[in-house]
């Protein structure tokens, strides 16, 4: 079983990208980016017992890179002094930032009502930069 629910989705939010993924079970979720860990955390501290993680990465290092992995480890014991994680879970994604100065295409697929093979038939038929559904 696949413990990432979906894709990610990256929201552009001023100068940093929050990358937001859902998992089937609780546990702990990070980003990296070119060597760099950005983690799910909250006052501080990585949460562990949530299926819905954002991770907010800065703009430019994702810019650059152009590339991250979504990583996620099942907490599946919380005891006292240390916590039990399961295995690592990595997918990586490509990204591909969208240039000031550059035409971008957009494909904008509306009232499809869970009907996605005829919209996405048609979708395909150009290259687009962003899939607005």
């Amino acid at each position: 079983m696949n413990p990432l629910r979906f894709h990610p989705t990256v929201f552009c939010v001023k100068d940093a990208y929050q990358i937001i993924f859902l998992t089937e079970k609780p546990g702990m979720g990070w980003v990296e980016i070119g060597g760099r860990k950005y983690i799910d955390a909250q006052n501080g501290l990585m949460r562990w017992n949530d299926e819905m993680h954002r991770v907010t990465v800065p703009r430019r290092a994702l810019d650059e890179a152009g590339a991250y992995a979504v990583c996620y480890q099942e907490m599946e014991d919380r005891k006292p002094y240390y916590p039990v994680h399961g295995d690592t879970v990595r997918r990586r994604y490509a990204f591909y930032p969208v240039r000031s100065g550059e035409d971008t295409r957009i494909c904008y697929l509306a009232d499809t009502h869970g009907k996605t093979d005829g919209p996405m038939a048609c979708a395909k038929q150009r290259p687009f930069d962003l899939l607005i559904m």
